[in-house]
């Protein structure tokens, strides 16, 4: 009668929980349905009205804790360079952060990232803005290897190895398909573009197209800012506290192994 808990597993199955780390190494998913784009969530207009609720004063301390956890200490998911970034101060750039191709959420893309980079490039030509792009650092496929030796002379990039936080910092925007970055960009509190079905969704611009793409880009051009920072803040706070759990929060993470449980096995 006990729960089983699967490790970067998914699938809805009786009994059983799906457990990987969610995005920040103090939180993991603790799920019936899977991570990531697999968890279980309301729908997104029910998902919306829920966040809308949260209280701005819960939120705001909240985003508090994870901006002094995560930005000021330089954290992130794997290990960050730390040597210095180096952009050009007088270019409009863009942050394209890329994804293992073999990563089991890349199943859920809308676009392929490697088309999604070629589009923003030819929009860029001719023009100041540069997509600075960075390799996933578990990424040592030859396709990617050969894909950014293509572009990399191209004068509207510049592939970049630096500090996630440095480069969500320095840069407009973040853009990726549905990886751990796009919620670091959020604390941030800067506008995210996702190319793929996420559990985050909700806070960011999703562009299920190049010409989605190209389009969100010109209207984030228009308004460098992210839309509705108090939304995000009351987002991240769902998403921590009620989507994922802390590793350490012993009491959550018995009550949802409690809930799965059959009734007889509860008494």
């Amino acid at each position: 009668n006990f729960p089983m808990v699967g490790q970067h597993t998914y699938g809805l199955r009786e009994n059983v929980l799906h457990q990987k780390i969610a995005y920040l190494s103090d939180f993991s998913y603790l799920d019936a349905s899977g991570f990531g784009p697999f968890s279980k969530q309301p729908d997104a207009r029910s998902l919306q009205k829920y966040v809308e609720t949260i209280s701005i004063k819960v939120a705001e301390e909240f985003h508090s804790e994870l901006k002094d956890r995560y930005i000021n200490r330089r954290r992130s998911k794997f290990k960050q360079p730390d040597k210095e970034l180096s952009l050009p101060p007088e270019r409009t750039i863009y942050f394209f952060a890329m994804q293992t191709p073999f990563d089991t959420v890349a199943r859920k893309a809308h676009l392929n990232q490697y088309d999604a980079i070629d589009a923003v490039l030819r929009h860029f030509k001719s023009s100041d803005r540069l997509l600075a792009i960075k390799r996933h650092p578990l990424d040592d496929t030859s396709k990617t290897q050969e894909f950014l030796e293509r572009i990399k002379n191209d004068n509207n990039c510049i592939l970049v190895d630096g500090n996630i936080h440095d480069l969500i910092q320095r840069t407009v925007a973040t853009i990726c398909v549905n990886s751990g970055v796009g919620i670091e960009a959020l604390i941030h509190l800067k506008p995210v573009i996702t190319l793929g079905k996420s559990d985050y969704a909700l806070a960011t611009n999703e562009a299920k197209t190049a010409e989605d793409l190209i389009d969100t880009i010109e209207r984030i051009n228009l308004r460098p800012r992210t839309p509705n920072e108090e939304f995000t803040k009351k987002f991240l706070a769902y998403f921590f506290k009620e989507h994922a759990v802390h590793v350490e929060d012993y009491s959550n993470i018995s009550e949802r192994l409690t809930k799965i449980l059959p009734k007889k096995a509860r008494n």
